[in-house]
This record gives structure tokens, C-alpha cells and sequence, in this order.
């Protein structure tokens, strides 16, 4: 548990050098934990320079400028929605998928590598 943004971004930061294409990180915790604010650091440690903002209002957002492409989804206005919508492309993709509120979308996550 970080205590701090700066301490939340640079977690996600440090995390950015071990991921791979198709890795699938699922983001879970109230609203303002934090999750948007982790996957910035991601971004900044994958030398993505444009601002990490929630996707909530987009459901997705794809930053292409990094070491592999980031695929940012909020899931949470999905709840209770047709989910068939394209998102399992970029969730088995070619870059790294962070989710939050996956539990919203549960069918589409892949099982455990």
C-alpha cells in the first residue's frame, strides 16, 4: 500500500520495466485509490509522454508512444452492459491491458498464463 500519488506512481513506474505484450494487470479499489493515478506511472516508466486521464467516459484509452503499447480500461460504467464490444482485442493484445473494475467484465479476462 502506497501512502502518497508520488509513492502510487512511482509503483507503477517501477512495474513498467518487467511487463510484456499480452500481460493483463487488473486494478481494483474504491473510487480515488488511486488506479488511474498507478497506471500514469506505468505509462511515464514505458516513455509514454502525453497525461494519463481515466478512461471512464471513453472506457478505453490507448497511449502507443511507450516501449509497448498501454491499454488503459475502466470498465465501471459496463456494469450490467453488453460487453461484447470489442475490448477482448486489446485485452489478448500485442501491448500491456490495465483494467479497473474488471470484475465488470470477468468473461472477457483471460485465465491466469
Amino acid at each position: 500500500m502506497t501512502q502518497s500519488k508520488e509513492e502510487t506512481r512511482a509503483l507503477g513506474k517501477g512495474l513498467s520495466s518487467f511487463l510484456l505484450p499480452g500481460d493483463v494487470i487488473l486494478l481494483e479499489g474504491d473510487l480515488g485509490a488511486g488506479k488511474t493515478t498507478f497506471t500514469g506511472g506505468v505509462a511515464e516508466g514505458l516513455g509514454v509522454k502525453e497525461d494519463v486521464i481515466s478512461p471512464t467516459f471513453n472506457i478505453m484509452k490507448c497511449y502507443f508512444k511507450g516501449r509497448i503499447p498501454l491499454y488503459h480500461i475502466d470498465a465501471y460504467r459496463l456494469e450490467g452492459q453488453n460487453i461484447e464490444i470489442g475490448l477482448d482485442e486489446y485485452i489478448e493484445g500485442d501491448g500491456a491491458c490495465f483494467i479497473e473494475w474488471p470484475q465488470f467484465i470477468a468473461p472477457l479476462i483471460p485465465e491466469e498464463k
